[in-house]
């Protein structure tokens, strides 16, 4: 018993003494010597992919999107011209995600400032993605209903 938790100790010692680490097997080596897994690259959506051909990095703008910036939720919108086939449906995808993370207020201030083909196309989208008739989204997103050309307001 002792023996044991004395290697452990010393290992536990060694180990914030600074001892270097064994190499794992099959780990690239960085600068430093030390091992670590690489990830692999993640493959791009469809979304991401057709916004890519445009010249646009699809994954920034749904981080800022994601955390309200108006003006990067509008140009996510305008997107939506470009994207057919699965590309629509990650987009459609995309923008019922924002539209729950961001809020309802939010969403439709944006959707609200874009013209009526771009409100057409993310009214279009959002009823595809969340499965809900036109009474669904007006009922739990009244404001971006409204915003949309969804519903006239009350």
């Amino acid at each position: 018993m002792k023996r044991g938790w004395m290697v452990i100790g010393l290992v536990a010692v060694g180990a914030l003494a600074g001892a270097a680490a064994l190499p794992a097997r099959g780990m690239p080596a960085t600068a430093s010597g030390a091992r670590h897994a690489m990830a692999a690259p993640q493959p791009l959506s469809e979304a991401a992919m057709v916004a890519q051909k445009h010249g646009v990095n699809y994954a920034e703008l749904v981080r800022l999107a994601g955390k309200g910036d108006v003006k990067t939720l509008r140009r996510l919108m305008r997107m939506s011209k470009w994207m057919d086939a699965a590309a629509a449906d990650d987009h459609a995808s995309t923008l019922a995600s924002l539209l729950r993370q961001v809020g309802d207020r939010k969403f439709a201030l944006a959707v609200g400032q874009e013209s009526a083909s771009v409100r057409e196309m993310v009214r279009q989208l959002l009823m595809y993605d969340t499965g809900m008739s036109s009474y669904g989204v007006s009922r739990w997103y009244p404001r971006t209903a409204v915003a949309s050309g969804l519903m006239m307001p009350r």
